[in-house]
């Protein structure tokens, strides 16, 4: 079997159509970073695909339900329960939990920016 012939087969079995892969059908295509989990994570990034910002968004959504809300449901059932022993409210434990909902809160909002600036952009094309 001729090299031009394994191409073509190669070419039709996996739906390979850039030259640069008919020229190297054994490797695989070169992936494209969009950021880095940084920038992606704490302003969300300018350039997502659709599912990156979907996953910021979900991501967000389980930080500020998952970690800070049950930090402050923690908080006022202990102060609930043991303020009659002269337990207050722990300054520390407030802040930390305000930081994670606050974290997820901005999360979710670039993760929605981010959807809607794509689907903006698809629309207008």
């Amino acid at each position: 079997m001729s090299n031009v012939n394994r191409s073509m087969l190669i070419e039709m079995r996996f739906g390979i159509t850039d030259r640069r892969n008919r020229q190297r059908p054994w490797k695989a295509p070169r992936l494209v970073p969009t950021g880095s989990f940084d920038k992606v994570l704490l302003t969300g990034g300018k350039n997502l695909t659709l599912f990156q910002s979907v996953a910021l968004a979900v991501t967000g959504l389980a930080i500020a339900v998952g970690v800070g809300v049950p930090i402050f449901v923690h908080e006022s059932y202990l102060e609930s329960q043991l303020g009659r022993y002269g337990y207050h409210r722990s300054l520390s434990d407030t802040v930390i939990a305000s930081a994670f909902v606050l974290w997820g809160v901005v999360m979710i909002f670039n993760g929605l920016l981010g959807i809607a600036r794509r689907l903006w952009t698809r629309n207008r094309d």
